[in-house]
C-alpha cells in the first residue's frame, strides 16, 4: 500500500489532484510501505460495525449482480441498475434508514490494460466512464473529507433535505463487493478508524471535470490498525462510511486500499469488484 509523503508536502499550502483529459496535474507524492501488519478479522468480524470501526462485513448472496466484468462493460445501465437498486435495499435493511440514494459506483479490475482515468462516473450518470473498469486503488485514502462530503450531500439531497441536515443523519456508506467467485489478487484492507491520529490525515483538494471534490490521503503510522478479509467472496460485501453528518472531524471514514497479498495464488485472476456509493438519510436517535 501506498502513503502521502509528509515532508513533501510542507512548503505546500493545499495538496491537490487535477484530473482533466490528458493533463493530470498534482503534487502530492506517494511511498510504498512494505511491512504492515493486516489482522486477518474473518474469525473476528463482530468486533467490527458501522459505528465502532465504521465497516463492517455481512453476509448477502447478490441475485442481481453479473458474474464477470466484461457482462457490465457490454450490457451497461441495463446490466447495472438491477445491482444497483439491490444494493439500495440492502443498505436501507442493514441501517433502518428512511432514504438511501446511490450516486455514484466505480468498477475495478487488477488489469494492466485498464488505466486510471479522470472524472470516473463524477455524477453517478449513466453513460461514459461509469461502466469502464479502473485498477484498484493502491493508495490509502479516504473517499470524502469533512468538507468533501458535505458537497456530495449539498449535490444530490434535496433542497429541503439540505435544509434539515441539523435534524437528520445523513450518512455517506459505500458497498465493496467481489465481482468473481474469490478475490484472493489485490485485496482490500481497511484501517480501523479509532487507531487513527488526525495528524495523520491530509485533505486534498480534487478537480475533475464537472465537478470539484476534496477527500483525504493518509500519512503512515505504525499505531494504525489493518484489518482484511482473505479470500473475500461475493456474498460476503463489505460496508463502509465515507462521511457522517453528525461526525465533526476527519475521523467517519476507515481509510482503505488495495495491497499485495505475496501468499497469493500467483495464478489467481485479477481482481474484479464493484464499489456503490450512497446517501444514507435517517433519524437522529
Amino acid at each position: 500500500m501506498s502513503f502521502l509523503a509528509k515532508a513533501d508536502l510542507d512548503n505546500q499550502q493545499r495538496a491537490y489532484e487535477i484530473w482533466m483529459p490528458d493533463s493530470p496535474q498534482t503534487n502530492c507524492y506517494f511511498f510504498e510501505q512494505r511491512k504492515i501488519r493486516i489482522k486477518d478479522m474473518s474469525h473476528r468480524s463482530t468486533e467490527f460495525n458501522l459505528e465502532t470501526g465504521g465497516f463492517e462485513f455481512i453476509r448477502h448472496e447478490t441475485t442481481k449482480l453479473t458474474k464477470t466484468a466484461s457482462q457490465i462493460q457490454v450490457g451497461g445501465r441495463e446490466a447495472l441498475s438491477p445491482y444497483l437498486d439491490e444494493t439500495i435495499e440492502l443498505v436501507k435493511q442493514q441501517t433502518q434508514a428512511e432514504k438511501v440514494i446511490c450516486f455514484d459506483w466505480r468498477l475495478r479490475k487488477n488489469d494492466t490494460a485498464t488505466e486510471r482515468r479522470a472524472g470516473n462516473a463524477v455524477n453517478g450518470n449513466p453513460g461514459g466512464e461509469s461502466f469502464e473498469f479502473i485498477p484498484p486503488a493502491k493508495v490509502v485514502h479516504q473517499d470524502e473529507s469533512l468538507k468533501g462530503g458535505l458537497f456530495v450531500a449539498k449535490r444530490y439531497l434535496t433542497k429541503d433535505e439540505f435544509a434539515s441536515l441539523s435534524d437528520m443523519r445523513v450518512r455517506i456508506i459505500n458497498v465493496w463487493r467481489p465481482i468473481l467467485g474469490t478475490i484472493e489478487d489485490a485485496p482490500l484492507a481497511l484501517c480501523d478508524r479509532r487507531s487513527v491520529s488526525p495528524n495523520d490525515i491530509e485533505s486534498c483538494d480534487k478537480s475533475l471535470t464537472g465537478c470539484v471534490g476534496e477527500g483525504n490521503y493518509l500519512h503512515w503510522n505504525r499505531k494504525q490498525q489493518w484489518h482484511w478479509w482473505p479470500k473475500q467472496t461475493r456474498d460476503l460485501p463489505v460496508l463502509f462510511v465515507t462521511w457522517d453528518s453528525l461526525k465533526d472531524d476527519e475521523l467517519a471514514c476507515p481509510p482503505h486500499g488495495s495491497f499485495y497479498d505475496y501468499k497469493a495464488d500467483p495464478e489467481a485472476p485479477p481482481r474484479e469488484s464493484i464499489e456503490v456509493r450512497t446517501l444514507v438519510i435517517s433519524k437522529k436517535e
